[in-house]
């Protein structure tokens, strides 16, 4: 952003004769406001185009992500704009791309979690109290892939938890059975 407004004022100096030496007695020069308007519009051009990308990659995968759809949307609205939409396209870019790296780490932790509640299940006695607290963890992890990103999180760290009924000591491995006392 800095770049663009750096470059906008250099060219405006230019037009002017100013960024030669600062005396105002040369011409101002019609290629210089050209090319600046020719980098807006490349510059416009390959906004859109990274705005199309998203929007062409990510067709149809929102899978009842409302969060996610809602960003689509916006691109989408932002990506038919013309060059008096260049910062926004900038910036929406900019800020989906924050949004979907988070949203893609914690659906990868939370199908990373997934897999360890199969595991911890299968390994739990039928009915057992701990078989159904990790069934019910797996039941709302999986509704949480839908939700948006603050509520992920926050499912996450709720349905990481171990079975508080758990039975984790091993009889067979009492360190302090051969300890007199």
């Amino acid at each position: 952003m800095i770049w663009l407004w750096s470059l906008l004022i250099l060219g405006t100096f230019s037009s002017r004769g100013l960024a030669d030496n600062g005396s105002s007695n040369t011409t101002p020069s019609t290629n210089v406001k050209t090319t600046t308007q020719d980098l807006i519009t490349k510059l416009d051009a390959d906004a859109t185009n990274k705005l199309r990308n998203i929007l062409s990659s990510c067709e149809g995968k929102s899978d009842g992500n409302i969060e996610f759809s809602r960003w689509i949307a916006k691109i989408r609205e932002i990506s038919q704009g013309g060059k008096e939409r260049l910062n926004d396209k900038i910036a929406i870019r900019i800020l989906f791309e924050s949004y979907n790296i988070q949203r893609l780490d914690l659906e990868q932790k939370i199908h990373d979690r997934l897999d360890d509640l199969d595991f911890l299940i299968a390994d739990q006695e039928r009915d057992s109290s701990c078989s159904k607290f990790y069934q019910q963890q797996k039941f709302r992890l999986e509704k949480a892939l839908k939700l948006d990103n603050s509520k992920k999180e926050a499912k996450l760290k709720e349905n990481s938890i171990t079975c508080p009924d758990s039975d984790d000591y091993d009889e067979d491995c009492d360190i302090f059975e051969d300890y007199e006392w």
